[in-house]
């Protein structure tokens, strides 16, 4: 068979270079997309520019200066002098695919994280927060009281809590508006002195700024401060600034990483075998790895990496590593600094304390993977407490050592206190069984003029609980796993009181306090666990306030509990203490998850010591706009072990009813309250104006826009990478939503204003020629919208000059094409209306005349 013109293989005879926008492919993965240059007689030239961008994260760094340093015309470099130079890409031309195989030596050291709960990358198009945003929330209520031995009483109250956020300022305030009933409850063991009054009370309000990139906060007003070491931490009205990656950088690992290094020559399944359990498959190309962030527990652990390559061989890597949740990477740090005026509750108030002034600062730092430091500063106007610790771990165990030193109106003071833990561990019974046993002990000392900062405090809010003083503190466990999942513990306490004390002290209980306790857990069925405590021990503080100066003599104690989990969303739990004589009961219940949840729990106490019992219950609802709450609680006397005549008193009713008013870039809400650090509020763009919109995923629907208006999404987490995924039921045929979701990662207390649809919905095709009247081929160009130039939709023509694009909207459209002497226009009119699909036809360059 002959033909009459003979077919070419050459990849480019249109005579003149070719310029395309291909994938970059490396090891089945396309690494993203860079231009290409075909010249007559198929010389294949590659940016240089693209592809050490593409390619940052595959090479090493010295690989990648050889890239930068080979020969170039202009931007582009031939392909053969990529291969000159070592570096194996091949241009598939059949499917227009640039692939690069880079050697085992080539390749940059990969990071493997297996963090726990690791946060999830951020994404390459993450949406701005609102430059001015805030919201209110307002939940309504009314208390009732009656049966009691007054007259039966109601009274309203309304919780108000605003935040206020311009570019990275927040402003936090919260109130009260209380009626005559106090709705908190005197704690169970304390003593209560304050009266209560009824009107409107401010609780807090202060000015937030966050420095995210330095992981650092700067809190002015009601602020908060940390302790560290034998610091207290009251709240102040002051500054505080700390250094927190747990907060501002969640996504951070800032604990030491349990880190191994290995490579591999041939593509291979790493399994990673922790303490004996499977934790994770990778499937890993070939190349240098160091493996971090592994699921580890306090103390001793057990690594084992089993490597499989393609060819079937396999091998394994086994170490040992210690770690404590105490303990930082090497060179991370965490530090406060906070100083001003103290202040306190009272009656739900907030009250300043004039002239006690108190500051704080505490600093710790990991100097090792298994070395943490930490020292710390801290005073009041009678008392200047300076400490330093250090935590460790070794083979032998975890230490933790912390020291102090005070000087106040009694003196020169120190404290000392040394725990270890020695964890996971083959012990006199795990020796012969294989089983992993844990011991731990501690001890602290404090001389008698020791005194720490803040001790002005005690009971500044009216609440009194009892005290115990000591000098010395004894502590020591032991567990170990006994078979059948059950496992027992041996514990044992001692505190020497310290007498010389009790005249600076309120409400201290005398004499030294004991206990010694043996406890057995199991699970008892599939779905029902529980615990028996055996012990000996004088630690209850019954009837101190009626008694101050009992000396409790010790007495046998029985403590059991049991906790059963009916189905995924209920559980039941109860317990019995015969050295308090308390027992408790509760079961909580919940259906559905997201909007339209319900939930319900009931809780009843008996306290034999004054044959009293309390129960509450309670049902909740969680909607679209509203969350609202019922609860019912009554106390009965004359109720205890073989007596029963109850004599019901302080019954009360209480309703809740909350909602949120939000706004963000001119955008108004109401929605649930905001409990996050974040909201967004989601609404239609006009072509979709009218229709639902849920958003949420796999049928549990987060927040949802109707014709009551746009949704509030209110449980943002703050600095971590989250994605919204939006879904509207009845969109119009051929509508699209494009990617369906919003990716986000919101500053503390940020807003957003997000669009579901938008004007650019339609798809067009068509086919472009050139000023020959010959299809363009292979060309890559931008089309842009003449009102708007500044949105821009990538055009591609195959070798038919066909061409589509997505994203467009009706009005005249501008298309430029990068043909070789300059750029080829096109003039693309999409007539009002259109939406979907849109067939464009044959254009012809500018000037010409259309197909």
């Amino acid at each position: 068979q002959t033909y009459q013109r003979p077919i070419s293989t050459a990849l480019n005879a249109t005579g003149r270079a070719i310029v395309m926008t291909v994938p970059l492919a490396s090891d089945g993965r396309v690494l993203g997309e860079l231009l290409v240059r075909i010249e007559p007689g198929d010389n294949v030239q590659v940016s240089k520019t693209g592809l050490i961008d593409k390619l940052a994260g595959a090479l090493g760094n010295a690989e990648r200066e050889r890239l930068r340093n080979i020969p170039a015309a202009g931007d582009f470099a031939a392909l053969g002098s990529l291969k000159a130079a070592g570096f194996d890409f091949v241009f598939d031309a059949a499917q227009l695919v640039l692939r690069f195989q880079p050697a085992v030596e080539q390749r940059a050291v990969t990071e493997l994280s297996m963090a726990r709960g690791g946060a999830m990358p951020a994404s390459a198009s993450l949406l701005r927060p609102a430059l001015f945003s805030s919201y209110l929330n307002v939940i309504a209520g009314v208390d009732h009281t009656w049966g009691g031995s007054g007259p039966d009483r109601s009274s309203p109250r309304l919780d108000l809590e605003s935040v206020f956020r311009f570019w990275s300022i927040v402003i936090e305030n919260d109130a009260v508006l209380e009626g005559s009933i106090d709705v908190n409850t005197c704690p169970i063991g304390a003593r209560c002195v304050y009266g209560h009054s009824p009107g409107l009370k401010r609780r807090g309000s202060r000015l937030v700024h966050d420095l995210p990139d330095h992981a650092v906060r700067i809190q002015l007003g009601d602020v908060e401060t940390f302790g560290a070491g034998f610091q207290r931490a009251p709240e102040i009205l002051g500054v505080t600034v700390e250094s927190s990656s747990r907060k501002l950088r969640p996504g951070d690992s800032i604990r030491p990483s349990g880190r191994s290094s290995f490579r591999l020559d041939r593509p291979s399944d790493v399994d990673v075998i922790v303490n004996g359990a499977f934790a994770q498959r990778l499937q890993l190309r070939p190349g240098s790895y160091n493996l971090s962030d592994l699921p580890l527990v306090s103390g001793g652990n057990q690594i084992e990496l089993i490597i499989t390559d393609d060819s079937g061989r396999r091998r394994s890597i086994d170490f040992t590593t210690f770690f404590d949740d105490q303990l930082l990477a090497p060179g991370r740090s965490e530090w406060s600094v906070s100083a001003g005026l103290a202040s306190t509750f009272l009656d739900n108030e907030r009250h300043y304390l004039d002239g006690e002034y108190f500051a704080t600062g505490s600093l710790r730092r990991g100097l090792s993977d298994q070395v943490t430091a930490e020292a710390n500063l801290q005073g009041d106007t009678r008392v200047v407490m300076g400490g330093a610790g250090a935590y460790a771990a070794s083979p032998w165990g975890f230490y933790g050592l912390q020291g102090a030193l005070s000087q106040s109106d009694l003196g020169f003071g120190a404290a000392a206190r040394l725990d270890w833990d020695l964890v996971n561990y083959n012990g006199v019974i795990g020796a012969w069984s294989g089983v992993q046993e844990a011991l731990r002990l501690g001890a602290e000392y404090r001389t008698p003029n020791y005194r720490v900062p803040g001790e002005f405090l005690i009971g500044a809010n009216g609440i009194y609980f009892p005290q115990h003083l000591y000098w010395l503190r004894l502590s020591g466990t032991y567990s170990v796993p006994l078979g059948w999942s059950t496992v027992a513990s041996l514990s044992a306490r001692y505190q020497f009181s310290d007498d010389k004390l009790y005249a600076f002290t309120p409400n201290v209980i005398r004499g030294d306090r004991y206990g010694v306790d043996v406890t057995l857990s199991a699970p008892l069925a599939a779905n029902v666990s529980g615990s028996l405590t055996f012990g000996y021990s004088n630690e209850s503080y019954l009837g101190y306030f009626s008694n101050p100066s009992a000396q409790d003599e010790g007495e046998l104690r029985v403590l059991a509990r049991i906790h059963v989990r009916a189905g995924d969303s209920t559980r039941v739990t109860a317990a019995y203490d015969s050295l308090n004589r308390h027992s408790t009961a509760a079961a909580y219940s919940s259906h559905t998850s997201g909007i339209d949840r319900w939930e319900t729990h009931v809780d009843v106490l008996h306290e034999g010591a004054r044959d009293h019992v309390t129960g509450s219950a309670a049902v909740g609802y969680w909607g679209n706009r509203t969350e609202a709450r019922v609860a019912q609680t009554a106390a009965a006397g004359n109720v205890g072990y073989g007596r029963f005549d109850p004599a019901l008193n302080d019954q009360r009713t209480s309703a809740r009813v909350g909602t949120s008013l939000a706004f963000a870039d001119g955008q108004f809400a109401i929605g649930r309250p905001i409990r996050g650090n974040g909201f967004a509020i989601v609404h239609p763009h006009e072509s979709i104006a009218g229709k639902d919109i849920l958003v949420g995923a796999n049928g549990s629907a987060r927040a949802r826009a109707d014709g009551w208006g746009s949704a509030v999404v209110t449980d943002i987490p703050a600095y971590l990478a989250t994605t919204l995924p939006v879904d509207v039921p009845d969109l119009p045929i051929g509508y699209s939503l494009g990617s369906g979701t919003f990716d986000i990662m919101a500053p503390y207390k940020a807003g957003y204003a997000l669009q579901v649809g938008s004007d650019f919905t339609v798809s067009t095709f068509g086919t472009l020629l050139g000023t020959d009247g010959q299809p363009v081929a292979l060309l890559t160009g931008m089309a842009r919208l003449e009102s708007k130039p500044e949105h821009a939709v990538a055009v591609f023509t195959n070798k038919a000059g066909r061409f589509a694009a997505e994203g467009m909207s009706p009005g005249r459209w501008i298309i430029e094409m990068a043909t070789d002497d300059r750029p080829t226009r096109y003039v693309l009119d999409i007539p009002k209306g259109t939406d979907g699909l849109f067939k464009a036809g044959t254009l012809k360059p500018a000037g010409a005349s259309r197909s």
